[in-house]
């Protein structure tokens, strides 16, 4: 039984780690394409939200009349940052489930590694955009992808929270 269990556990982790470095590939993919090319992505983005809204984002209405920003490209951009970086935290989190083990069952030992990876791929991923043509490095972005991967990993830790209590009251 325990063995069955242990085999288990390596095929979880194998999965996990694989679904991780993945997402690490998505994110330096998308960090690689030339300016021209983004700005094509945040306008099919614009695009879609235009179509499933019946918005005219393009013309800056909304900012306008709001004053919600200066432009709805960069709340794209940004926003496509933020989501990028949670995923990967959720991912990141999952993957270093084993570090709790080796202190004392404590979440924090598997949280902090989490976003200090995820810190420090935005880092990376930042000076990979120096590289590509018509991009830049930008600290704000990495404080965007770090702030991303710890909101995500604070609803890990609630899940795993929530879980704990609810098997309590099972039990």
């Amino acid at each position: 039984m325990q063995r069955q269990k242990s085999k288990k556990h390596i095929i979880a982790n194998i999965i996990i780690w694989t679904l991780t470095a993945v997402w690490l590939a998505v994110i330096f993919l998308f960090s690689s394409y030339p300016e021209d090319e983004s700005d094509r992505q945040t306008l099919l983005v614009i695009d879609v939200l235009n179509m499933l809204f019946g918005l005219d984002l393009s013309s800056g209405e909304l900012v306008v009349n709001f004053g919600f920003l200066e432009s709805i490209d960069f709340f794209i951009r940004k926003s496509a940052h933020f989501i990028e970086y949670f995923i990967l935290g959720v991912l990141s989190f999952m993957s270093f489930r084993d570090l709790r083990f080796l202190f004392k069952g404590k979440r924090v030992a598997q949280a902090v590694p989490a976003v200090l990876f995820c810190a420090v791929y935005a880092v990376s991923d930042e000076i990979h955009q120096l590289f590509v043509k018509g991009r830049y490095g930008c600290l704000r972005d990495v404080l965007i992808d770090t702030f991303g991967s710890i909101v995500a990993v604070l609803i890990c830790l609630l899940v795993v929270w929530a879980v704990k209590k609810c098997r309590r009251k099972i039990d």
